[in-house]
């Protein structure tokens, strides 16, 4: 599914629907639903990608150069129209979703990316890191510009999904192994109070709202209040599913005293994860909420 964020289930739920009419994609998302509730699930993982609509995210993962490398780009740049975009080539999914889901369910996610992640598809990493300082003025515009974008997007968002969505979230990878990617100072500066703007809507709505955030961003963490229940990728993928299911167990078990809590892998699912491993997960913290009694 180009442009859009859930599991790679495609192989079972016959991706080529997704691609097809309105109807099609109303098959697909009833069909999508259907997986996640008759594998336990209470919710239903679906976002939307900003990048899709700026350089497909290609920017962002280094494979072409950036469209934003001085301040005449940036004057240039038609920001409404990727909003406009944006909605030519979601807002059929969503209203799908809708149709498709049952009755009980919701839907975890919104509109994807942070404002990192769409300012990197603009100017590519090592060229923002450069702007910083040959052009200081214009690097903060940038996380202001896409901090906008990001705001109008999520308003209309709100406006009119808000309620298909027990949580929101987007992903803002901050961090690699040693240390954030910018300098603390900046995600402070700069992206956190983007951030601010959009949970301070999300929650406006009533709505819970979730960061995910790879890398080791602990000398951000404290400004960036957040948690999760994970299961490593690694274990679902090489583990025998008596172990999956003890490992499982013990995350629930060390979680259970909080107010509640939510199990997934330390990414999402890909293909490779072996359908029995990802499966020993799943009926792991079912058996242990009483599914099967």
């Amino acid at each position: 599914m180009q442009g859009a964020f859930s599991p790679d289930f495609h192989h079972i739920l016959s991706a080529a629907l997704h691609g097809g009419g309105y109807r099609d994609k109303v098959e697909y998302f009833t069909r999508y639903c259907a997986f996640f509730r008759d594998t336990g699930y209470d919710t239903v993982t679906f976002e939307a990608c900003v990048t899709e609509v700026v350089q497909r995210g290609e920017c962002l993962s280094g494979h072409v150069p950036g469209i934003i490398r001085n301040r005449a780009d940036f004057k240039a740049f038609d920001f409404p129209a990727v909003e406009r975009e944006f909605w030519k080539m979601f807002y059929d999914d969503f209203r799908a979703l809708r149709e498709g889901m049952p009755a009980g369910m919701k839907g975890i996610g919104g509109i994807g990316n942070g404002v990192f992640e769409i300012v990197q598809d603009f100017t590519g990493f090592a060229a923002l890191c450069m702007l910083r300082v040959d052009d200081p003025p214009l690097y903060a515009d940038l996380f202001q510009a896409a901090g906008d974008l990001m705001l109008s997007i999520w308003r209309k968002f709100l406006a009119e999904f808000a309620d298909l969505f027990a949580v929101c979230r987007f992903g803002d990878d901050l961090g690699f192994k040693s240390s954030t990617l910018l300098v603390p100072e900046d995600i402070r500066k700069l992206v956190i109070p983007q951030y601010r703007r959009i949970v301070d809507l999300v929650h406006a709505s009533g709505t819970p709202f979730l960061l995910h955030c790879c890398g080791n961003i602990f000398d951000v963490m404290n400004d960036i209040v957040t948690g999760a229940c994970i299961v490593d990728m690694n274990a679902l993928c090489t583990l025998p599913e008596a172990e999956i299911k003890r490992y499982t167990l013990d995350v629930v078990v060390r979680s259970s005293a909080q107010a509640g809590f939510a199990v997934g892998s330390g990414n999402s699912i890909p293909d490779y994860v072996p359908a029995n491993g990802y499966l020993a997960m799943v009926n792991a913290v079912r058996e242990y909420r009483g599914d099967y009694q």
